[in-house]
């Protein structure tokens, strides 16, 4: 089963009921669609490439980066107010060394990846009541591994885990479709330095250098069948002028593998067009001023609303930054008031799959929740927020549905 089947599957399914509810609000469009505000459950509605899907949110898992046995922290999330609850026994011991990155499977809600800085790898099913069962706990075969939620992306068809190293290679992870456990396809060897982060649409993948001026750079490589990688391109990232600092740290694809986002050192997101050969053409660069200073920070980690109105990131500076898309070029606005908030956003941030929260990582020690305007994009912290995770020391989010 291919992705574009999938996707008009659950079209045909959910046609009628946006239709309904699209007269009921007596509107057309995206915006008019969520203002309905009870868009989740797997409701498919028009956007581009065909639709998005939201979901009702049900646990955030937070990885406590700490060498201590729990570390795999989970919370119920409110699917009104968006906010977190620890579930009992929470947090869990599941084996993890550390806890790095985490990102949710697309089609089964409640499958979790979750890595440890030693490069280890572990499926997860969430149960019902929020305990995590461990799938599968594989090692990558290498010490290191990339940053963050940013150094593991599963490929849009839900087949392929893919995680980055901190060296040339990356690993791919074939994933069993009826228990979501892992297989390991095997290494990747890149022309960079050190990958850092990853991310895919369709047939396609791209990853980050994290190595210096000269090694500013992004992979492309098209993903087989059988999860093997073949090289198409490495394209060079552009400094922005009146800019020092190099390192690109994470990317994300949109949700309609359009665009290509590349955070780097400089607190800049370079925006790129994907063409149908999977070729990158730069299309415009964000750059943030913090604290008075233009490029101050290292823009960490990328998340785009489910809806693809939005793009919420953090970077190691004060505050939280939001900006909306422009559905037709990729390019970004910043959402009135941005940048959000007090916290040192050294670390994840993730959009839960409903696109009405946003869950940051505070310089691991919190988890800073916010409420997302539906129309601006403003972030509004959620009522308890912070909320300190066990150990103190929480990186890596997934929100399950």
């Amino acid at each position: 089963m291919n992705f574009h089947s999938e996707r008009d599957r659950g079209y045909e399914m959910n046609r009628k009921k946006w239709m309904v509810l699209t007269a009921m609000c007596g509107l057309v469009g995206i915006a008019a669609l969520i203002g309905c505000g009870n868009l989740t459950d797997g409701t498919l509605f028009p956007g581009g490439g065909g639709g998005f899907v939201l979901h009702t949110p049900k646990f955030l898992v937070a990885l406590d980066d700490t060498s201590t046995a729990t570390n795999v922290n989970v919370y119920s999330v409110d699917p009104t107010t968006g906010a977190l609850t620890a579930v009992p026994n929470s947090p869990f011991n599941t084996g993890l060394s550390d806890g790095s990155g985490a990102v949710t499977h697309p089609f089964h809600g409640n499958w979790v990846y979750a890595a440890d800085w030693s490069g280890n790898v572990q499926a997860l099913s969430i149960g019902a009541d929020g305990t995590p069962a461990v799938t599968t706990t594989a090692a990558s075969g290498y010490t290191d591994f990339g940053w963050t939620d940013g150094g593991l992306a599963v490929t849009t068809d839900g087949k392929f885990l893919i995680t980055t190293t901190d060296g040339t290679d990356v690993v791919t992870w074939t994933i069993d479709q009826t228990t979501g456990g892992l297989t390991k396809v095997g290494p990747y060897t890149t022309p960079l330095v050190a990958t850092y982060g990853v991310c895919t649409t369709g047939t396609f993948v791209f990853i980050t250098d994290d190595e210096g001026s000269s090694n500013r750079q992004v992979h492309v490589a098209s993903i087989g069948a059988n999860g093997q990688l073949t090289s198409i391109e490495t394209d060079t990232v552009p400094v922005p002028n009146g800019i020092t600092g190099y390192e690109l740290w994470t990317c994300a694809v949109d949700k309609t593998g359009k665009f290509l986002y590349v955070g780097d050192e400089n607190a800049t997101i370079s925006v790129y067009s994907i063409a149908s050969t999977g070729k990158l053409t730069l299309v415009d660069q964000t750059t943030r001023t913090n604290e008075g200073t233009l490029g101050d920070g290292d823009m960490d980690t990328i998340s785009l609303s489910p809806d693809n109105k939005f793009l919420v990131t953090t970077t190691d500076r004060t505050g939280t930054d939001s900006f909306s898309v422009d559905q037709t070029t990729g390019k970004l606005t910043a959402a009135p008031g941005a940048p959000f908030g007090t916290e040192d956003s050294y670390g994840s941030v993730v959009v839960d799959p409903s696109g009405k929260f946003a869950y940051v990582s505070d310089d691991c020690s919190d988890i800073v929740a916010y409420q997302i305007n539906g129309s601006t994009g403003a972030l509004t912290a959620i009522n308890g927020s912070p909320y300190t995770t066990a150990n103190g020391c929480s990186y890596g989010f997934a929100v399950t549905w």
